[in-house]
C-alpha cells in the first residue's frame, strides 16, 4: 500500500497461486473439499485485500486509472465464487463403502457368468463360440 510497487512475492501472487493449485488438484481427484477450500482462500484474500487497499486510500472505488480497485480484484471475486459454485455442484469420489459395495456386485456377477458357461462346457475366457460338446 505504498507508492512503489509490490514484488510478485509480496502481492496476492502466492495466495492466489496456492488456491490455483488447490484447485487443479481438486478437480484431479474430484474432491469437493479441496475446490471449496480454494474458493474461501481467493475470497478471503481478495475481500482482505480490498479492505486494506480501502485503508490505504480513503475508498473504495474502480477506476481504470492506478488509483483504486482495478478489474484484477473483480476477476478474483468472480473466481471465488465460482469455486464455490462448482465445489456444491461437482460430483464427488465414491464413498470406500459404496465402491467396495459396487465391486463386490461386479465380482458376483462375474462369478455367475463364469459358473453358468461351465455347465455348458464352454470355456469362460471364450465365450463368442461353441463349447467341446459342439467341436
Amino acid at each position: 500500500m505504498t507508492a512503489t510497487g509490490a514484488g510478485l512475492f509480496a502481492s496476492m501472487f502466492l495466495p492466489l497461486l496456492v488456491a490455483a493449485v488447490l484447485t487443479l488438484l481438486g478437480v484431479v481427484f474430484r474432491s469437493r473439499l479441496l475446490v471449496l477450500v480454494a474458493g474461501v482462500i481467493t475470497l478471503g484474500f481478495a475481500i482482505l485485500w480490498m479492505i486494506r487497499q480501502g485503508q490505504a486510500q480513503g475508498r473504495l472505488t474502480v477506476s481504470g486509472e492506478s488509483n483504486g480497485l482495478g478489474i484484477g480484484i473483480g476477476l478474483a471475486l468472480l473466481g471465488g465464487v465460482l469455486m464455490l459454485i462448482s465445489s456444491a455442484i461437482m460430483e464427488g469420489r465414491e464413498r470406500r463403502a459404496v465402491r467396495k459395495e459396487r465391486h463386490g456386485q461386479q465380482q458376483q456377477e462375474r462369478d455367475a457368468v463364469y459358473d453358468h458357461d461351465r455347465g455348458r462346457g464352454r470355456s469362460p475366457i471364450w465365450r463368442g463360440g461353441p463349447g467341446p460338446e459342439h467341436a
